[in-house]
């Protein structure tokens, strides 16, 4: 953040260089919680690297939706509550949605019903021939989502923008985990027992054991914990026949980032000289100050009131 916010009937113009970020990126507002009323879209800059020009891209923006104010929202996630005998911290709001490039299904109102499977009305077109990239970014703001395409593997290209080299006979993918913000780039791979396959769920899933141990019962069951988009080859039409995950090792994804150890950049920088000069040491907490506002500090530092009278402030 380098400017104070655009203030209303008022313009800015950003000029800059983007030679050298190619990739999948996105822009969002930093202001208040404006991202998560739609302030956010997808900012894709062409690569120069031939490697993946003649794949066909396909747009996968997931986001989520909540009925409340967001004010209220950030006000259920900052301040005390007595219905939260876990934390003195609110617990974490819960989209009433999970949407797909702006579209999705969910819960309507604000009871505790759950939506197993949510069918959409979203499909991706592919030519048999053609090979296909899809770009996954997650513009949500609290919820970690898992990518899958019944009967596809998932070869990963590009991680937050920088290409990379994914070690696939170590670690095949079947389930992509993206938490907020994080970006991915993947080929996906049709299994070869399923050539004469035309239709296929695409799925973003999520897990309620995933949230803050603090979320009550009545939010946990109102998450949709499936969405789903289909996959259609060659001009067929109407929806998969089958509604269960393909995949046998569904019920073993657990809320981690993806190991990147199986990935390396494509495209290598040379690295900094191996011999250590400085030693700097870097602490990450979350804090509440007396009113119990939780906010992030490095080294006991944060912006805004911290939780001591004493401690350091930015």
């Amino acid at each position: 953040i380098t400017q104070c916010p655009i203030q209303p009937g008022k313009s800015f113009l950003y000029d800059f260089y983007a030679n050298d970020k190619s990739g999948t990126h996105w822009y969002h507002s930093h202001y208040k919680t404006q991202r998560i009323t739609g302030f956010y879209g997808l900012l894709i800059i062409k690569e120069t690297d031939t490697t993946y020009k003649d794949y066909v891209d396909h747009i996968i923006l997931i986001s989520d939706l909540y009925h409340e104010n967001e004010q209220i929202l950030l006000d259920n996630y900052q301040y005390t509550t007595s219905d939260s005998p876990c934390t003195r911290v609110k617990y974490e709001p819960v989209p009433y949605s999970i949407l797909i490039n702006g579209q999705g299904k969910g819960n309507c109102g604000k009871n505790c019903n759950r939506t197993e499977q949510s069918e959409t009305e979203i499909v991706y077109d592919l030519s048999k021939g053609d090979k296909h990239r899809f770009r996954i970014i997650n513009a949500g703001a609290q919820i970690e989502y898992h990518f899958s395409i019944d009967n596809h593997k998932l070869q990963i290209i590009e991680v937050d923008g920088q290409h990379v080299v994914h070690f696939e006979r170590d670690r095949p993918v079947h389930h992509l985990p993206i938490h907020v913000a994080q970006r991915y780039s993947v080929i996906a791979i049709r299994d070869p027992a399923a050539q004469n396959i035309t239709k296929f769920w695409m799925r973003i899933n999520t897990r309620s054991d995933c949230l803050r141990k603090n979320t009550p019962c009545c939010q946990r069951q109102r998450m949709v914990k499936n969405i789903l988009a289909t996959i259609r080859y060659d001009s067929s039409e109407g929806k998969p026949d089958t509604i269960s995950d393909t995949w046998s090792d569904s019920s073993s994804v657990r809320c981690d980032d993806f190991n990147l150890s199986y990935l390396a950049p494509k495209n290598s920088s040379s690295l900094p000289p191996s011999t250590v000069d400085k030693t700097f040491n870097l602490s990450i907490y979350m804090l509440a100050d007396p009113d119990h506002i939780g906010s992030g500090a490095y080294n006991l530092t944060t912006v805004g009131e911290v939780y001591e009278e004493n401690s350091p402030k930015t």
